[in-house]
């Protein structure tokens, strides 16, 4: 007896629902999807997953049915997956029934209704084309920008809608800020009225009552030991590297024993350099040491080494032999002789190609070496200088070829006068860096003041850069007055054509001339063929 009005999951069965109309249901192989394995689905995902949610693969055993669903970039030729989930029911399988999916990525959600399966069927679907779901079956949905708030060292924070409410003189309201050259919509906390005359961060110290960063304890407290800061327990390791360290009954402490003389110390070193605090100032003591040394034929022995007083500064000196100039280095004998990493991470990396123009590049059995000096780190800083042992950064070009590579930021370029300033007050970690900045098509100067950059010049490209071209930057600082005139130059190595750019601008902030040159990128990876200083 015909059935006038089916079940409407008996209807779907017998067409191609959920899919889309534009799907053509055929797998990798050419096999057919039938029309009553999936009858129903319902998928939430968030959207930077993909704009296309499709059935990926389908098995239909005598024991299983399993189905997985993914999302893609592109109708026809995606070039990103994302899994988003999956079911694995076993046989006989329910029918019209809603059964909930098993998420393979965060935030994805929903359920499937399977029809009467009664054949074995196995598909794969390469592309959202051949087995596309109708938007009204899965749908994408933008992700909260903030899915957590809680209190600084909170393990657990509020999720949902939370409301933000300012009490007396504060106030929060939303506004649009440009955030690292990307607009954006923002929380904003801020005081209704003007703050002239007050301190503030006295007044909203809260019930804890004096703080170190506020001022306003009655001893100031001690933050950083040789710009270094603690962990977040509060802790400072010192590592004595060569050293034994042994304790100091008096007072607590700890004596350190070293079993070299002076006469190993000092020899074939006839100048050092420093590389935190800048120029070494002072007399060349090993030459001296070492002269009476070998007069007395005298030696200086651990425990003497025990109770000598050390001072801060020689327990954080490094010496190094000083480079020539002018000086040329292509990385290609595979390292980095004189630059030290302050920050983030570098790397010799091996390459099928370097900058074309290298002028100080090897070349093994007249084959060419291709080696590069390459900032790796993503997620900060990347920062190298060279250890070089002279008294002033002025009055040196500095050169470097650079290659920009895909990423979230794409930067890099020449440091200048690296430096440790207000050593005994405030120390911290001052220098100018040169920037081919691919975000914003720009060439900036940019001054890092200890805890982040400063924008002292920019000039907007004529012609963005290109990831994997070679580009050539060339920065100098010379006295001009009482000020600093720094000039940024940028050329095309790998395009010549390519527009170049220059400026020089005036820099009050950039004396003392004591720090050291470099090389950095703004967590980006860059790759640097060579450097030279002339």
């Amino acid at each position: 007896m015909p059935v006038r009005n089916p079940n409407w999951y008996s209807l779907q069965s017998t067409r191609r629902y959920p899919l889309d109309d534009n799907a053509t249901g055929t797998g990798d192989g050419g096999e057919r999807l039938p029309d009553d394995i999936l009858v129903d689905c319902r998928l939430y995902f968030p959207a930077p997953a993909g704009r296309y949610a499709f059935v990926s693969g389908v098995s239909v055993t005598s024991r299983l049915v399993s189905l997985v669903f993914q999302a893609a970039d592109d109708i026809d030729s995606p070039a990103t997956f994302v899994p988003l989930a999956a079911i694995s029911v076993p046989q006989p399988a329910p029918r019209d029934v809603h059964i909930p999916v098993a998420a393979l990525s965060p935030g994805v959600g929903g359920f499937v209704v399977l029809g009467d399966i009664n054949e074995p069927f196995s598909g794969r679907f390469a592309t959202p084309r051949q087995s596309l779901l109708l938007p009204r079956c899965a749908r994408s949905y933008n992700p909260f920008p903030i899915p957590t708030l809680r209190k600084r060292s909170h393990a657990s924070g509020l999720s949902g809608l939370v409301r933000l409410l300012g009490e007396g003189e504060l106030e929060i309201a939303g506004q649009d800020l440009v955030i690292d050259d990307t607009a954006r919509r923002a929380i904003v906390l801020r005081l209704i009225q003007a703050t002239t005359g007050r301190n503030v961060l006295s007044t909203f110290s809260g019930p804890c009552g004096g703080r170190p960063e506020s001022r306003t304890c009655d001893k100031e407290g001690i933050e950083t030991i040789n710009g270094v800061a603690p962990d977040c327990a509060g802790n400072i390791d010192i590592e004595f590297v060569g050293l034994t360290a042994g304790p100091y009954e008096s007072c607590g402490g700890v004596t350190l024993d070293f079993q070299t003389g002076m006469a190993d110390v000092c020899a074939g070193r006839a100048e050092h350099l420093s590389r935190t605090a800048g120029r070494f100032q002072g007399r060349d003591k090993c030459a001296e040491e070492l002269a009476e040394e070998s007069e007395s034929a005298s030696s200086i022995s651990a425990s003497s080494l025990s109770s000598a007083s050390l001072s801060a500064a020689s327990l954080s000196s490094e010496f190094f032999e000083c480079p020539e100039f002018p000086y040329c280095d292509g990385f290609d004998d595979g390292s980095a002789e004189f630059f030290t990493v302050e920050n983030g991470g570098f790397f010799i990396e091996t390459r099928t190609e370097e900058s074309p123009d290298e002028p100080c590049g090897l070349s093994s059995a007249g084959s060419p070496i291709h080696r590069v000096f390459t900032a790796s780190d993503t997620s900060q800083r990347n920062v190298a200088i060279f250890n070089w042992c002279e008294e002033s950064s002025l009055d040196r070009m500095v050169t470097t070829d650079i290659q920009l590579a895909a990423g979230t930021r794409r930067n890099g370029g020449p440091i200048l006068n690296y430096r440790i300033v207000e050593p005994l007050t405030n120390p911290h970690i001052e220098y100018h860096q040169g920037l081919l900045n691919q975000n914003n098509g720009r060439l900036q100067l940019l001054r890092f003041t200890g805890t982040g950059f400063a924008l002292v010049h920019e000039l907007t490209l004529s012609q963005p850069a290109v990831i994997g071209d070679w580009y050539r930057l060339k920065m100098k600082a010379v006295t001009f007055g009482s000020s600093v005139a720094i000039t940024l130059q940028v050329l095309g190595i790998t395009n010549p054509a390519w527009p170049a750019a220059q400026f020089t601008v005036v820099d009050g902030n950039y004396l003392p001339a004591t720090g050291a040159p470099g090389l950095g990128s703004d967590r980006a990876l860059a790759r640097f063929s060579f450097f030279a200083v002339d």
